[in-house]
């Protein structure tokens, strides 16, 4: 996962709009810049991890750092530098890589329901063991679940999902639908895509996940052989191997395309 915090990040762009916010010496430069924030952003990974962040003037950078070196050393005791709205982000923060559910105590309802979601997930994943998943609520349940399918490529854990009526997108087979996808990559073998066939009036989509899993797997793969098990488009699907897409190279995802070569990777960024 990250270790810029986003939100604080979001907060940062704010200052493009008022740059004679920036009132200290070392993001002076950052006014120069097209992006102000990645230009931020990039100031304050350069600084030294030992680096105190109350010396920073500007508030918004100052909460910045302090939640940045606070995600990256896993650490909410920097957050109680930092006082209301800032520290609560600071802390949501620190929960998309820590694992311990006691950091969420101190946040509100909304807050610490998303707080718990990152730090069972994250726990889940770390001990290979979905059954932190089950201290969350309803969607967030749901959604660590489906990343746990995911990361074991055991699509039997969607039915722990509770399904709902025929004819709408069931949460349970959105699941096993992402887990056989990782499954066909990972295996280099498109013989479990075929999971997805029409039952009835259940999954209306079936047809799509069932060609976009041997599509991912031959590009993930670069493995052309694969796309002859496509009822149609097996040209296309072979041409779309020799060209370059996002979210292939370097084994990471791409939102455009939709292709994630390697889940656990990207659970690690």
């Amino acid at each position: 996962m990250k270790i810029i915090p986003i939100v604080f990040l979001a907060t940062v762009l704010l200052l493009i709009g008022c740059k004679q916010a920036i009132e200290d010496t070392i993001f002076k430069d950052c006014l120069k810049s097209s992006d102000v924030g990645k230009c931020v952003e990039k100031k304050i990974a350069e600084l030294p991890k030992d680096f105190d962040c109350k010396t920073i003037q500007t508030e918004e950078l100052r909460a910045y750092c302090y939640g940045y070196f606070a995600k990256l050393n896993k650490d909410t005791e920097l957050c109680t530098n930092l006082q209301g709205k800032y520290r609560n982000i600071c802390v949501s923060e620190v929960s998309e890589v820590s694992t311990d559910p006691k950091i969420c105590d101190e946040l509100g309802r909304n807050e610490k329901i998303n707080c718990l979601s990152n730090v069972y997930t994250n726990l889940a994943v770390e001990t290979h063991d979905p059954s932190p998943c089950y201290n969350l609520e309803s969607d967030f349940r749901y959604k660590c679940i489906t990343t746990m399918a995911v990361v074991l490529k055991n699509q039997s854990l969607c039915d722990g999902i509770a399904p709902i009526p025929e004819g709408s997108r069931s949460p349970q087979y959105v699941c096993k639908e992402w887990a056989v996808k990782q499954i066909a990559i990972a295996s280099n073998d498109v013989s479990i895509c075929k999971e997805f066939k029409f039952e009835g009036n259940q999954y209306l989509e079936a047809r799509i996940p069932k060609a976009l899993c041997i599509e991912q797997a031959a590009r993930c793969n670069k493995n052309e052989k694969l796309c002859e098990s496509l009822d149609e488009g097996v040209d296309k699907c072979k041409r779309s191997i020799t060209t370059r897409l996002p979210g292939i190279e370097g084994q990471s995802g791409s939102s455009e395309e939709g292709i994630i070569c390697d889940f656990t990777e990207v659970v690690k960024q």
